[in-house]
Protein backbone atom coordinates (compact mmCIF):
# COMPACT_ATOMS: atom_id res chain seq x y z
CA UNK A 1 0.00 0.00 0.00
CA UNK A 2 2.78 2.40 0.79
CA UNK A 3 4.31 1.87 -2.64
CA UNK A 4 1.03 2.62 -4.39
CA UNK A 5 0.79 6.03 -2.70
CA UNK A 6 4.33 6.96 -3.71
CA UNK A 7 3.67 6.08 -7.32
CA UNK A 8 0.59 8.32 -7.37
CA UNK A 9 2.69 11.45 -6.53
CA UNK A 10 4.37 13.25 -9.44
CA UNK A 11 8.09 12.73 -9.70
CA UNK A 12 9.14 16.39 -10.15
CA UNK A 13 7.29 19.58 -9.33
CA UNK A 14 7.14 22.31 -11.98
CA UNK A 15 7.50 25.94 -10.86
CA UNK A 16 4.21 27.84 -10.47
CA UNK A 17 3.73 30.12 -13.47
CA UNK A 18 0.73 32.39 -13.79
CA UNK A 19 -1.15 31.93 -17.00
CA UNK A 20 -2.53 35.01 -18.72
CA UNK A 21 -6.23 35.05 -19.40
CA UNK A 22 -7.00 35.00 -23.08
CA UNK A 23 -10.23 35.87 -24.81
CA UNK A 24 -11.93 33.08 -26.70
CA UNK A 25 -11.61 33.41 -30.45
CA UNK A 26 -14.61 35.10 -32.05
CA UNK A 27 -15.87 33.55 -35.24
CA UNK A 28 -16.24 36.01 -38.08
CA UNK A 29 -19.61 36.17 -39.73
CA UNK A 30 -19.77 35.39 -43.39
CA UNK A 31 -20.08 38.50 -45.52
CA UNK A 32 -23.53 39.06 -46.91
CA UNK A 33 -23.75 38.79 -50.67
CA UNK A 34 -24.20 42.11 -52.43
CA UNK A 35 -27.84 42.66 -53.28
CA UNK A 36 -28.67 44.72 -56.32
CA UNK A 37 -30.92 47.61 -55.48
CA UNK A 38 -34.01 48.06 -57.57
CA UNK A 39 -34.27 51.29 -59.47
CA UNK A 40 -36.57 53.68 -57.66
CA UNK A 41 -39.27 55.24 -59.76
CA UNK A 42 -39.12 59.05 -59.89
CA UNK A 43 -41.68 60.87 -57.77
CA UNK A 44 -45.02 61.24 -59.52
CA UNK A 45 -45.99 64.76 -60.48
CA UNK A 46 -49.05 66.24 -58.88
CA UNK A 47 -52.17 66.08 -60.95
CA UNK A 48 -54.41 69.03 -61.61
CA UNK A 49 -56.75 69.87 -58.79
CA UNK A 50 -59.74 68.61 -60.81
CA UNK A 51 -58.85 65.83 -63.21
CA UNK A 52 -61.03 65.28 -66.24
CA UNK A 53 -63.85 62.82 -65.67
CA UNK A 54 -63.37 59.56 -67.59
CA UNK A 55 -66.42 57.94 -69.07
CA UNK A 56 -66.98 54.33 -68.14
CA UNK A 57 -67.37 51.83 -70.90
CA UNK A 58 -70.56 49.81 -70.97
CA UNK A 59 -70.07 46.52 -69.17
CA UNK A 60 -71.41 43.25 -70.47
CA UNK A 61 -73.90 41.07 -68.62
CA UNK A 62 -71.19 38.47 -67.98
CA UNK A 63 -69.19 41.00 -65.98
CA UNK A 64 -72.17 42.08 -63.90
CA UNK A 65 -72.61 38.65 -62.30
CA UNK A 66 -69.60 38.92 -59.90
CA UNK A 67 -70.98 42.24 -58.70
CA UNK A 68 -73.60 40.37 -56.67
CA UNK A 69 -70.84 38.83 -54.58
CA UNK A 70 -69.28 42.23 -54.11
CA UNK A 71 -72.57 43.61 -52.80
CA UNK A 72 -72.75 40.91 -50.15
CA UNK A 73 -69.22 41.58 -48.98
CA UNK A 74 -69.70 45.32 -49.29
CA UNK A 75 -72.81 45.17 -47.11
CA UNK A 76 -70.78 43.49 -44.37
CA UNK A 77 -68.02 46.04 -44.76
CA UNK A 78 -70.52 48.90 -44.83
CA UNK A 79 -72.09 47.61 -41.61
CA UNK A 80 -68.66 47.48 -40.03
CA UNK A 81 -67.94 50.96 -41.34
CA UNK A 82 -71.16 52.28 -39.78
CA UNK A 83 -70.34 50.69 -36.44
CA UNK A 84 -66.85 52.22 -36.53
CA UNK A 85 -68.27 55.63 -37.40
CA UNK A 86 -70.75 55.42 -34.53
CA UNK A 87 -67.96 54.47 -32.12
CA UNK A 88 -65.89 57.40 -33.42
CA UNK A 89 -68.83 59.73 -32.81
CA UNK A 90 -69.28 58.49 -29.24
CA UNK A 91 -65.56 58.92 -28.60
CA UNK A 92 -65.70 62.47 -29.97
CA UNK A 93 -68.58 63.22 -27.57
CA UNK A 94 -66.59 61.80 -24.66
CA UNK A 95 -63.58 63.94 -25.60
CA UNK A 96 -65.78 67.03 -25.75
CA UNK A 97 -67.27 66.29 -22.31
CA UNK A 98 -63.80 65.71 -20.84
CA UNK A 99 -62.59 69.02 -22.28
CA UNK A 100 -65.57 70.75 -20.66
CA UNK A 101 -64.75 69.11 -17.33
CA UNK A 102 -61.16 70.33 -17.60
CA UNK A 103 -62.36 73.88 -18.33
CA UNK A 104 -64.69 73.89 -15.32
CA UNK A 105 -61.95 72.46 -13.07
CA UNK A 106 -59.57 75.20 -14.25
CA UNK A 107 -62.20 77.84 -13.50
CA UNK A 108 -62.64 76.45 -9.99
CA UNK A 109 -58.89 76.35 -9.44
CA UNK A 110 -58.57 79.98 -10.61
CA UNK A 111 -61.37 81.07 -8.27
CA UNK A 112 -59.74 79.27 -5.35
CA UNK A 113 -56.37 80.84 -6.05
CA UNK A 114 -57.95 84.31 -6.21
CA UNK A 115 -59.72 83.71 -2.90
CA UNK A 116 -56.52 82.45 -1.32
CA UNK A 117 -54.56 85.47 -2.51
CA UNK A 118 -57.27 87.87 -1.25
CA UNK A 119 -57.35 86.06 2.08
CA UNK A 120 -53.55 86.19 2.32
CA UNK A 121 -53.60 89.93 1.59
CA UNK A 122 -56.28 90.51 4.25
CA UNK A 123 -54.32 88.49 6.82
CA UNK A 124 -51.12 90.40 6.02
CA UNK A 125 -52.96 93.73 6.35
CA UNK A 126 -54.46 92.72 9.70
CA UNK A 127 -51.12 91.50 11.05
CA UNK A 128 -49.39 94.68 9.84
CA UNK A 129 -51.91 96.85 11.68
CA UNK A 130 -51.69 94.64 14.74
CA UNK A 131 -47.90 94.84 14.78
CA UNK A 132 -47.97 98.62 14.42
CA UNK A 133 -50.37 98.99 17.31
CA UNK A 134 -48.43 96.56 19.49
CA UNK A 135 -45.12 98.32 18.72
CA UNK A 136 -46.64 101.74 19.41
CA UNK A 137 -48.00 100.49 22.76
CA UNK A 138 -44.63 98.98 23.67
CA UNK A 139 -42.78 102.20 22.80
CA UNK A 140 -45.28 104.26 24.78
CA UNK A 141 -44.96 102.06 27.84
CA UNK A 142 -41.15 102.06 27.62
CA UNK A 143 -40.87 105.87 27.70
CA UNK A 144 -40.24 107.32 31.13
CA UNK A 145 -43.19 109.21 32.53
CA UNK A 146 -42.80 112.91 33.07
CA UNK A 147 -43.52 114.13 36.54
CA UNK A 148 -46.09 116.83 36.82
CA UNK A 149 -45.92 119.49 39.50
Amino acid sequence: MATAKKAAKPAAKTPAVKKKATKPAVKKKAAKPAVKKKAVAPAAKKKASRPAVKKKAATSAARKAPAAKKKASSSASSARLKSLQSSINTLKKQVASLKEEVRSANKRADALSKLASKRGAAVAKFLGGWDRKANAAAVKSAKPKKKTK
